[in-house]
């Protein structure tokens, strides 16, 4: 698979424990989200941020469990710098758990997954990232 994507998961890894599946299941509620966890796919190899291994990509994923939107090439530049900037970067439980508090609160050194894609997307991390201004910069990149 060539190109870079956005991709989507609505549900928690095959096998996930428990927890994983009630995480999942509780930020789709928050967030008001047909989504839990989001990525970005370049020619084949999935970069995301999980709970059990921080920044990681991979090309064994399973691409009918996710939902890929397209970006424009000049992507990849956003995505490698992203990449090389959080390199070993651990998951952002406080960030997460901030979603649910007033205000923006993060970890500079840490990451949640829709963090990254917003990187590739050329967006502010500042503010709080989710699903739908993911959507909102991908249309928008798509009419540009």
């Amino acid at each position: 698979m060539s190109g870079i994507y956005i991709a989507f998961r609505r549900t928690a890894p095959v096998g996930a424990p428990w927890w994983q599946r009630a995480l999942c299941a509780l930020v789709r509620w928050r967030l008001v989200s047909q989504w839990c966890h989001a990525g970005v796919v370049c020619d084949g190899v999935l970069h995301h941020v999980t709970v059990t291994d921080g920044l990681t990509s991979t090309d064994d994923w399973t691409p009918a469990r996710w939902e890929l939107f397209a970006l424009q090439d000049s992507a990849r530049d956003d995505l490698r710098s992203a990449l090389q900037a959080h390199a070993g970067a651990r998951y952002d439980w406080f960030s997460l758990i901030a979603f649910l508090l007033p205000g923006r609160w993060s970890d500079s050194k840490r990451l949640y997954c829709f963090e990254l894609p917003a990187m590739a997307l050329g967006l502010s991390t500042t503010q709080r990232v989710t699903p739908e201004i993911l959507l909102a910069a991908i249309t928008k990149d798509k009419n540009a």
